[in-house]
């Protein structure tokens, strides 16, 4: 029995409408055991805890080594992207140069130098607006400002002041459920600091070494890693 045209196009257009659904059913995860979860929420409202390290400079005197607590907004402005918004207080320590002194004696503290820092940037969710078993890893940066607040007095004419400050990061979020999410994260803060000009000049009358000589005056750059740990409630508004 031969088949005429308008049954060979039906067969055709059947076999179409067919075989996807078979390949479908054939790769892949059936949906309720697929490890991936859209996300629904857009928006996340943190607390955030830390511990920041790193340098003190070339002459020992800057601010490192103390916990940091904050709050953080995140927004979802694209498929892979957040903005961030964050402010944090830290407690850090530094030391006391004086450069008055014998080089043994110059050095005291450590004491208390507590900062506010400020900062906005990005993040690229890597899993999009998915999570893969819970999770979604991430990176970015952020740029800013630190400001100190309470210090004690220090007679070296030294002082933090106001700094810029940029710290890149990697991070995970996990998604226990869609309205909490749990991150923990590395970042490495970076700013820029400058000391007095009684730094680089020996005391009048005395055969003592300035504190820094030379190039060792201008100011330098110090790096600050630290781990970051947060508990933020998403939203969509």
């Amino acid at each position: 029995m031969s088949l005429r045209i308008p049954d060979l196009l039906f067969a055709g257009v059947t076999a179409m409408g067919v075989l996807p659904r078979v390949a479908g059913a054939q790769v892949g995860h059936p949906p309720e055991r697929s490890p991936y979860f859209d996300l629904r929420a857009k928006q996340a409202a943190s607390v955030i805890a830390g511990f920041i390290g790193g340098s003190r400079g070339k002459a020992g005197v800057g601010p490192a080594n103390g916990a940091v607590i904050g709050i953080r907004y995140d927004h979802a402005i694209g498929t892979p992207v957040d903005i961030i918004l964050g402010l944090y207080g830290a407690r850090l320590q530094r030391y006391v140069v004086n450069p008055n002194l014998a080089v043994a004696l110059r050095t005291s503290g450590p004491i208390n130098q507590d900062l506010i820092l400020m900062e906005t940037g990005l993040s690229l969710v890597l899993t999009g607006r998915k999570t893969w078993h819970s999770f979604a890893p991430y990176l970015g940066g952020t740029f800013g400002v630190g400001f100190e607040t309470a210090l004690a007095e220090d007679a070296s004419g030294y002082s933090f002041g106001t700094k810029g400050m940029l710290a890149p990061h990697i991070g995970l979020k996990w998604y226990p459920a869609q309205s909490f999410t749990i991150k923990i994260e590395g970042r490495d803060y970076f700013w820029r600091l400058s000391y007095p000009a009684q730094f680089s000049i020996p005391p009048a009358g005395t055969t003592l070494p300035a504190v820094l000589a030379g190039s060792n005056a201008a100011p330098d750059w110090t790096m600050h890693p630290s781990v970051m740990v947060s508990l933020g409630y998403t939203f969509t508004l």
